[in-house]
C-alpha cells in the first residue's frame, strides 16, 4: 500500500532493482538491445546513479535482472537519455555533468564498462545563473546513418548540439539546432526515413512537437499538442502520436500534412486531471497502442485503427504497474517491459540514523516489469484491478457519513458541490518541516508509535509541548502520510495535492548537485495544468492568504506583512504566528483560507553560532501553539479549524512507514481526545479543505483522496486552547564540530540543498553529539 492508499499490484513478473551499492533508485528510461533479452536503463535516483544492464529473460524466470551496472556516485549525475551504438557501444546522458558517457556493452558476457576515453564533453557554464553549471544533458538520438549524436537540453540551452559519433572525429562539434523551448523530452529518430535525416522532438517546457532535419540543422515545423509533451510512438510512415503528459491527452499527429488527425482524452468526461500519460510504446503486430500514466500506476491500453478517418485510438484497458512507471517498450513477441520510479515504497526503518539526505531517500527502489501479451480476459481483469486501485471510493471501509434525519448537519459536506460549510467558515493550514511521525509523537500514549525512534529522549514533553497538547486534546491522526520524500516534493504536495512527471524525474538527478535551479511548482514546466490550491480558488472567487508559500503562488500574491514572506527560516515561527494571532484577535479578520508556512523546525543543524537546531524546534512548536490560543480566544473560533502537518518526512525513522509524518487538527468542530487510524495523505487534507470551503476539486488525486469524517463531530465543543510557552533553551550552536564543518557546505538560500542535516539534527538532539 502506498503512502495514498492506493494499492500496488504490478501484472506480471515485478522485481526491484535494489543494488547493493546503490542508495534510492529511480529507473527512468528502458532501450532494448535488437537481437538479445538485454534492456539498457538510465537510473536517476537521488543519492547515486546509474547505467543498467537487464536481462528480462532472467525477469521471465522470476531472477535478479541486473546483469551488470555502473555507478555513479553523487554528485555526479544521468539522466534519461540512452543510445546505442551496435554492436557494442552505449551512451547516456549526463544530465548537469555536462557529458555523454560512453560504455562498452559485451552483449554475450553480459558485461558493462565505462570508456571514459570517447566521453563526449558538451561544454557550459550556460546561461543559467545557478552557480557555474554545465551544459544540461537531456535526450539522445542517433541520426545520419550513425554517424550524428544529437543532444537535447533540459535546462536553459535553446539549441540542440550535434556531435560527431564516428572515428576520427568523435565527440568534435558538428553545429547546433536552435528551438523554441529550454527543455526537451523526447528525441526520436523517425524508423520510416531511410536517409535517418529526420527526427521529432517534444518540447518538455512548452506545448510543441517539432520536426528536425539532421542533414540541415533545421527546424522544420512545429506542432502544438498540450501541456509538456512527453512520449511519441510511430504508427507507420505517416502517423505518430504524442503524449502530453500534463493535459491527460494523446495526439495522433499525420506527419505528411502534418496536422492534428485527431486526440483522446485519458481522463474521462468531468474528470480532473492528472493521470499523466507519459512513454509510449505501440504493437504493430496487434494494433495495441500502451501508454504509462503515471500519476495513476498503470498502462493504458488502446486499440489502433490506422485506416480511421479520425483519431484512430479506441480505449481497451488498463495494466497495474507498480509506482510511478516511467517507461514501457513492446518486444517482437508483444510482451512489455516496463519501469516504475517509485517501485513499491518504502515501509518502516527502524535503523541507525545514516548520514545524508534522510533515511527515506535511501530506501527508495524504482523495479522493472514484465508481461505476456494478455488475451481478452486477463486484459479486461487487469483493468479491473488497476480501476479498484484508482477509485479508493470502491474500496471497503473508505470513509463516509450518513445523517440520521432528512438535513444533513455535519460540518463537513460530503462534496464540494454541497458546500461550502455551514459550521466551518475558515481553515488555518500550518505547514512545518521535515518530520516522521516516530520522531515527535513515538512515545505518545494510546497512538500507533514506537517510543525507542522519538528524536530527543527524556526531552520530547519540553520540546512539543503545544504539539503534544493540541494532538491528546483534540484530534491526531497516526496513520497519516505524505507523499514526498523531500521539501521540493513536500511543498508541492501541500500546494498542488499532486505531483507531475517532469517534477519527480527533475528533481532527483539535480538536487544537491547544484545544477539546475528548483523550478517544480514555479515555472509554467513544473506546475500541474489546473493549477495549485492557489488557484483552485482563484477559480472559484474564494479569498485566501498565502503566508509564505512560493509554490503555485496564485492570482493574489504573498502576503507582504507576514514575517520573513517566503518560507524565512532566519524569522522566528513566533512573529509569524503574532501576525496570524493580531489578524484573528485584534482584527477579527481572516480570510476562508490561511496557509501559513513556518518552517524553524527545519533547522540550521549543527551550524555556528546558529540557534540550536532542538530551540528552534521549540520555538516552532511554541508558534503553533500560539496560533490555536489566538484563534481559539477570538470570534471566529466557532467557524474555525486549524489544520498542522510537515511538508515530507525526511527527518528521523518510523516503525510503519517512513513517510508517515504529523496530522493533527483543532477546532469546535473535531473529536476531543480522539486518534484517527484512518488511512489519509496530503491530498485527503487538501480534499478536506476545498470540500469545507466550496471549492471544486482540483485534480485526480485529490478527488480520489478518502476525507476524514471520522475526525470531525456534529456536536461542537467551543472550549479554548491555552498554550504553553517555551521552557526549552539551549545554547547556540558551538564553533569547530564535525556538525559545523559539514554545515559549512550548506547553502541555506535554497530550500533543503543541506545534504546530511538531517543526519546532525537527529545526532545532535538524540545524541546530544556534534561530533
Amino acid at each position: 500500500m502506498l503512502p495514498n492508499g492506493h494499492v500496488i499490484q504490478p501484472a506480471g513478473t515485478y522485481a526491484a532493482l535494489d543494488e547493493g551499492d546503490l542508495e534510492g533508485t529511480f529507473p527512468m528510461t528502458l532501450l532494448p538491445i535488437a537481437g538479445t533479452s538485454l534492456f539498457l536503463s538510465s537510473d536517476g535516483g537521488i543519492r547515486d546513479n546509474a547505467l543498467r544492464l537487464l536481462d528480462i529473460q532472467a525477469l521471465m524466470g522470476s531472477a535478479d535482472p541486473t546483469v551488470a551496472h555502473v555507478r555513479f556516485a553523487k554528485p555526479t549525475s544521468l539522466f534519461h537519455g540512452i543510445a546505442w551504438l551496435a554492436p557494442d557501444t552505449a551512451l547516456a546522458s549526463g544530465g548537469g555533468d555536462g557529458f555523454v558517457y560512453a560504455f562498452d556493452v559485451d552483449t554475450l558476457g553480459h558485461t558493462l564498462t565505462r570508456d571514459e576515453s570517447r566521453d563526449i564533453d558538451l561544454g557550459g557554464p550556460t546561461s543559467m545563473s545557478y552557480g557555474e553549471a554545465r551544459w544540461y544533458a537531456g535526450p539522445l538520438a542517433v541520426a545520419q546513418g550513425g554517424t550524428q549524436l544529437i543532444i537535447g537540453p533540459s535546462g536553459a540551452a535553446t539549441h540542440l548540439q550535434v556531435r560527431s559519433i564516428e572515428a576520427p572525429t568523435w565527440g568534435d562539434s558538428l553545429g547546433t539546432i536552435d528551438i523554441p523551448a529550454r527543455s526537451v523530452f523526447e528525441l526520436a529518430a523517425d524508423p520510416f526515413d531511410p536517409a535517418g535525416e529526420t527526427l521529432y522532438a517534444t518540447l518538455w517546457d512548452s506545448d510543441l512537437v517539432i520536426e528536425i532535419n539532421a542533414a540541415t540543422m533545421d527546424v522544420t515545423r512545429s506542432l502544438e499538442v498540450g501541456k509538456n509533451p512527453e512520449g511519441i510512438a510511430f504508427l507507420d510512415d505517416t502517423l505518430m502520436v504524442v503524449a502530453s503528459s500534463d493535459m491527460d491527452r494523446l495526439t495522433v499527429i499525420d506527419r505528411s500534412a502534418w496536422l492534428q488527425k485527431g486526440s483522446i482524452d485519458i481522463f474521462e468526461e468531468g474528470q480532473p486531471y492528472g493521470q499523466g500519460p507519459t512513454e509510449l510504446a505501440f504493437d504493430s503486430v496487434r494494433n495495441k497502442l500502451y501508454a504509462t500514466l503515471s500519476g495513476v500506476n498503470a498502462l493504458a491500453v488502446f486499440d489502433v485503427s490506422l485506416s480511421a478517418s479520425d483519431a484512430g485510438l479506441a480505449p481497451a484497458g488498463r495494466i497495474p504497474t507498480a509506482w510511478w512507471p516511467t517507461d514501457v517498450v513492446v518486444q517482437d513477441d508483444g510482451s512489455l517491459v516496463v519501469t516504475a520510479g517509485k517501485g513499491t515504497g518504502t515501509g518502516p526503518d527502524l535503523g541507525t540514523y545514516p548520514y545524508g539526505d534522510g533515511p527515506i531517500t535511501t530506501l527508495m527502489h524504482g523495479g522493472v516489469q514484465y508481461v505476456d501479451v494478455p488475451t481478452p480476459t486477463e486484459l479486461s481483469a487487469m483493468t479491473d484491478t488497476a480501476e479498484a486501485a484508482r477509485q479508493l471510493a470502491l474500496t471497503e471501509g473508505y470513509p463516509e457519513v450518513t445523517c440520521p434525519d432528512e438535513t444533513y448537519d455535519f460540518p463537513v459536506p460530503l462534496t464540494p458541490e454541497d458546500g461550502p460549510s455551514e459550521q466551518i467558515k475558515h481553515v488555518v493550514f500550518i505547514i512545518r518541516e521535515n518530520k516522521t511521525y516516530d520522531t515527535v509523537f513515538g512515545d505518545l500514549p494510546n497512538t500507533d508509535g514506537d517510543p525507542s525512534l522519538v528524536i530527543a529522549p527524556g526531552e520530547m514533553a519540553e520540546l512539543f509541548r503545544n504539539g503534544r497538547k493540541l494532538a491528546q486534546g483534540f484530534t491526531n491522526f497516526d496513520n497519516y502520510y505524505t507523499d514526498a520524500e523531500q521539501s521540493i516534493q513536500g511543498h508541492i504536495w501541500t500546494a498542488f495535492g499532486r505531483t507531475t512527471d517532469f517534477i519527480e524525474r527533475s528533481w532527483l538527478t539535480s538536487w544537491g548537485r547544484g545544477t539546475r535551479p528548483p523550478m517544480a511548482g514555479i515555472s509554467d514546466q513544473g506546475k500541474p495544468t489546473e493549477g495549485s490550491l492557489f488557484n483552485a480558488f482563484d477559480r472559484a472567487g474564494v479569498a485566501y492568504a498565502n503566508m509564505g508559500e512560493i509554490v503555485g503562488i496564485g492570482d493574489i500574491p504573498l502576503d507582504p506583512r507576514y514575517p520573513g514572506l517566503v518560507t524565512a527560516i532566519n524569522r522566528p515561527d513566533i512573529e509569524k504566528s503574532c501576525y496570524i494571532a493580531a489578524r484573528a484577535r485584534a482584527l477579527c479578520e481572516l480570510p476562508p483560507l490561511v496557509y501559513a508556512v513556518m518552517p524553524n523546525d527545519h533547522t540550521h543543524g549543527g551550524a555556528a553560532g546558529k540557534a540550536h537546531p532542538g530551540v528552534m524546534i521549540a520555538v516552532n512548536d511554541e508558534a503553533t501553539g500560539m496560533v490555536v490560543d489566538a484563534i481559539s480566544h477570538s470570534p471566529l473560533w466557532p467557524e474555525s479549524l486549524v489544520i498542522i502537518t510537515e511538508d515530507d518526512p525526511q527527518n528521523g525513522a518510523d516503525h510503519v512507514d517512513v513517510h508517515r509524518t504529523l496530522l493533527f487538527m483543532a477546532s469546535p468542530w473535531v473529536k476531543r481526545g480522539y486518534v484517527s487510524n484512518g488511512h489519509y495523505d496530503t491530498a485527503s487534507v487538501l480534499k478536506l479543505i476545498v470540500t469545507i470551503l466550496g471549492v471544486p476539486y482540483p485534480n485526480e488525486s485529490i478527488a480520489q483522496a478518502p476525507l476524514p469524517f471520522d475526525a470531525f463531530t456534529g456536536t461542537p465543543d467551543y472550549t479554548p486552547f491555552d498554550y504553553e510557552t517555551r521552557t526549552y533553551d539551549r545554547p547556540c550552536n558551538p564553533d569547530g564540530t564535525a556538525a559545523d564543518a559539514t554545515a559549512r557546505g550548506w547553502d541555506f538560500s535554497k530550500v533543503d540543498d543541506q545534504p546530511g542535516i538531517a543526519y546532525w539534527v537527529w545526532r545532535i538532539l538524540h545524541d546530544k553529539s556534534y561530533d
